[in-house]
């Protein structure tokens, strides 16, 4: 009831004619119960791999803290299975990733993992090239970043028009499965990106944007690894997470709880994105 249904521990202390310290210490036994046992992948010996990693920032007493949530999904399918989340303390960091890298993916799947699909913290890539991996950066990400500097708000912002043609570009750069029009686009970007109009703050991401080119549009270069081109599975999981954890106040509960809960959900849908070659 209070993973599934949201059910406040304060209410069910009074339904069950109990103090909430009992409650509390009752839901965390059975918690402690749930997790035991890793999570059981539904993963098939010696299919190939996609990883989807996105981190989950919380805060406790004033000091930042991240879930290090991955899940894998085999080529062949749309389901991705969660693996055990890791709690670290600090910023989101390649270092940090690595260590939970190493804390929740086992030598024998790590080992059968081709692609890694994030949205672009600092060290993803030296990450998938010491693992001889594909990297396939989030396209949701730098278009909802893009879009947020579009001047919707205010029609008189300056250089509005070169704001509104890049972000057309980069869409059409994420999509194109011509790669001779990819790199056309790329250098009308960076034209763009030092026209005097453009803010510093956009162009630090058009020429970030141009640099990875290759990561964005990893989907349409491995047709074969099947790709999604977002990690919009694990956002969704991570908006039911905030729900399950809203009331919880300490680093290790927080961690039992979500731990708990994708107990009752160990997979999610994570579609392959649409291939403009086939």
């Amino acid at each position: 009831m209070v993973l599934l249904d949201r059910e406040p521990t304060g209410r069910l202390s009074q339904r069950h004619r109990c103090s909430r310290y009992a409650l509390y210490r009752r839901v965390r036994q059975a918690c402690e119960q749930l997790v035991q046992h890793p999570l059981d992948a539904q993963l098939l010996l010696d299919e190939a791999l996609v990883l989807v990693a996105d981190g989950l920032w919380f805060k406790f007493q004033g000091h930042r803290w991240v879930l290090y949530n991955m899940a894998l999904r085999p080529v062949v399918s749309e389901r991705a299975y969660f693996l055990d989340p890791v709690l670290l303390e600090g910023r989101e960091y390649g270092r940090c990733w690595r260590q939970a890298l190493a804390t929740a993916l086992a030598p024998e799947q790590r080992r059968r993992v081709c692609a890694f699909v994030t949205d672009g913290f600092r060290g993803a890539k030296a990450i998938a090239a010491a693992n001889g991996w594909v990297l396939q950066r989030c396209h949701w990400h730098v278009l909802a970043t893009l879009r947020s500097m579009l001047g919707a708000r205010n029609k008189k912002i300056k250089g509005r028009k070169i704001r509104q043609s890049i972000y057309q570009l980069v869409c059409e750069a994420l999509r194109t499965s011509d790669e001779t029009r990819a790199r056309e686009i790329c250098r009308e970007l960076e034209g763009l990106a030092h026209h005097r109009y453009c803010h510093v703050r956009l162009r630090y991401i058009v020429c970030g944007f141009v640099k990875e080119i290759d990561d964005f549009r990893a989907y349409i270069r491995y047709p074969e690894l099947c790709l999604p081109n977002t990690i919009g599975a694990l956002e969704s999981m991570h908006s039911q997470l905030r729900d399950v954890v809203s009331r919880t106040r300490t680093p290790q509960a927080v961690l039992l709880r979500i731990r708990s809960f994708l107990r009752f959900h160990p997979s999610i849908i994570c579609r392959t994105a649409k291939n403009p070659q086939k």
